[in-house]
Formats: C-alpha cells, structure tokens, sequence
C-alpha cells in the first residue's frame, strides 16, 4: 500500500449466497484479464498485472501458474462462449484509455459502479487528489480489500469503498455523497459488466441517478447487449451459451437494447447524451490487430460513453 495516500477504509463482513455468485463473475473476469497481461507485450491489448490476486479459485489459480495451460484454458473457454472474453478485455482496456484522458483533462473523481475485483483503481494513473469510488455490495468489497491487503498490492490514487445495491433500491447519490464526492466536480464514471444483469427499470434509475449526480463535463461508459441475446433469440451459438449459463448460475440476463435505441433509455429532459458506440469489433480495430487476435470478436455487445453536457 502507498504510504502516500490514504488506504482503503475496512467494512464490516457480510456474506451470503449473492455474495459467492457474484464473487465468482468477478473471479472468470479477473482471469480473462490475468491471461491477456501474459501474452506477449507486442500484441497485448490489456497490461493487468494485478488481476491474478483476485484469482481464489485453487483450479483457476493452477491454470494461471503455467503459461500455456492458462491459454489453452481460456481458448476453450472461448469455442463454447464465444465473444464474451474479448468483449471483457477490450472493454475495460476502452475504460483505460477513457480515463486516462479524463485525469489527463483535470478530472479528480472516477467512479466504479459494480467494481467487484476490478483492479482499475490499482493501475490507472491517478493526479493530484484523484479519488477513486468503488461502488459495489459490501461482501464482495470486504473480500476485495482482504485480498490487496494480503498480497500488499500498492494503491496509488485514493480509493473509497461505497456500498450499494441497484436492484434493492439504494440511493446512489447519497451513498457517494457520504463518502466524500462532490457532484458540482465533473466525473468519470465507469460501469462495465452490470446492465445485462439489472431490469430495464434499474438501469433507467441508476442513469437517472447518474444524470442527477454527474456535473457538466463528465463521461459515463456502460457495456450492453442486444435484446435478442436475452431473449434467448440470437443465431449466435456463444451468446446462447451465455445466456444459458446466466441462467443456470441463477443471474438471468434481463436487460437488452439495440445500439440505435440507446438515446431512449436516457432520462428525458436530462443532459446525458450519447458520445461514442462502439461494436466489440469496431473496438478491437481501435486497440488491436483483427487478423492477429487470440479471441473470437462478435458483434452482440456494445461500449457506449456518454457525456454530460
């Protein structure tokens, strides 16, 4: 831990089923990130060193001890769902990128909605009084800190756990504004991983919420699917698949939107508007190599970044 900045403040322990499902998501996501930081430097489009700490699993944890085992694991990850590994790891490197401008720009306030192993806060760069906000329930965040704490992972901008529950109805604003943030600052929000999950309504409140919380200036970026991905409709054999999973693990999909129908989940008479929609291709055009990619691209996960004007 940086002894130049203040540590991440330690919150009582809950647990519970939820706790483990969404522990578990958290994990394969800090796994495809941990195996695309190890390929080779000049064709990597992610550099997560530290995403392999959150890998508690022993049978994942054996997987990444070994190079090629560990890409071997993740390829055939990749043949049965297609396309949602390198949607993980071109969004969360179009996060980087959209960071880095925002502090670059005098931004001091980023928030992670959904954070769960998220290593963002731990290798984004971070100015002069640059805080981090991790929103996420408080079990996954206790288990987090447990984890930094253990491998004395170094944190460099200040970083504020915030408890919140979308589904169950608590007021995001609040509990950002009793951790110190200030809605008159422009921000950077990123939210990657989540809508799919959450009703049609959640997703509508929490943009609500955001378009309220957020001062002119600043950026949102979320990740969605194509309703006919939770639908169960899609001729995609990798999207099915996901889809099926989500089910089984008891975390259905529930939220779709087509890209060019994106400006109607915004609030009305709000100042969100839509900056920038990326396919997972047109992404992968962006950071990468089309011809020389590890990872099935498919084009039913979209990266969208709004603006508050």
């Amino acid at each position: 831990m940086n002894a130049e900045s203040p540590g991440p403040e330690t919150l009582p322990a809950q647990g519970g089923k939820g706790a483990e499902k969404d522990s578990s998501t958290a994990e394969m996501c800090a796994l495809i990130r941990s195996v695309e930081s190890r390929r080779p430097e000049k064709g990597r489009i992610l550099d997560d060193p530290f995403a392999h700490h959150f890998i508690q699993d022993r049978k994942y944890r054996l997987m990444f001890s070994w190079r090629m085992f560990a890409m071997s694991a993740a390829r055939a990850y990749d043949a049965l769902f297609s396309g949602w590994a390198a949607e993980i790891i071109l969004r969360y490197r179009h996060s980087d990128e959209l960071i880095r401008r925002a502090v670059e720009s005098g931004c001091t306030q980023v928030v992670i909605l959904g954070a769960g192993y998220d290593s963002t806060a731990l290798r984004s760069p971070g100015g002069a009084g640059t805080v981090y906000y991790e929103v996420d329930k408080p079990d996954i965040q206790r288990k987090k800190q447990e984890i930094i704490q253990q491998n004395s992972l170094p944190i460099g901008p200040s970083v504020k756990y915030v408890s919140c529950d979308f589904e169950a109805g608590d007021d995001l604003l609040t509990s950002l504004v009793e951790r110190g943030f200030d809605p008159a600052k422009p921000s950077f929000v990123s939210w990657l991983g989540v809508t799919y999950y959450l009703t049609e309504a959640s997703v509508r409140a929490t943009l609500q919420k955001l378009d309220t919380a957020c001062a002119p200036g600043s950026r949102i970026v979320f990740d969605y699917i194509l309703p006919s991905v939770v639908e169960g409709t899609i001729g995609h054999s990798g999207a099915l698949r996901g889809t099926k999973f989500a089910a089984k693990r008891g975390e259905p999909f529930a939220f779709g939107v087509e890209g060019s129908r994106l400006d109607h989940i915004l609030p009305e008479n709000g100042g969100l508007r839509m900056a920038q929609n990326h396919t997972v291709p047109q992404l992968l055009e962006m950071y990468g190599d089309p011809k020389d990619f590890w990872l099935a691209v498919s084009d039913f996960i979209g990266v969208v970044e709004l603006e508050r004007t």
